[in-house]
């Protein structure tokens, strides 16, 4: 699946990538808490949590700021 389109869903994980500007607790992962048509709330490893509306968390995910965990057992070159 391409990452342009990406289906978010409630306790999707991601990574965080030093793009992330927003990670003043330099956590490592975070977890998608709740989605609407409008925006996403999301909770750090951290236990602090957030908002973003919908299109902005969209562009952190194209960029690069958030990653999605690689597979169990998938291979890396």
């Amino acid at each position: 699946m391409s990452i342009e389109n990406i289906e978010l869903q409630n306790n999707m994980e991601f990574g965080i990538t030093p793009k992330f500007i927003p990670n003043l607790c330099e956590a490592k992962t975070l977890k998608v808490v709740e989605i609407n048509n409008s925006s996403v709330r999301i909770e750090l490893e951290s236990k602090q949590k957030g908002v973003f509306p919908l299109s902005h968390f969209q562009y952190l995910i194209r960029h690069g700021a958030l990653v999605l965990p690689k597979e169990e057992g998938e291979e890396t070159a």
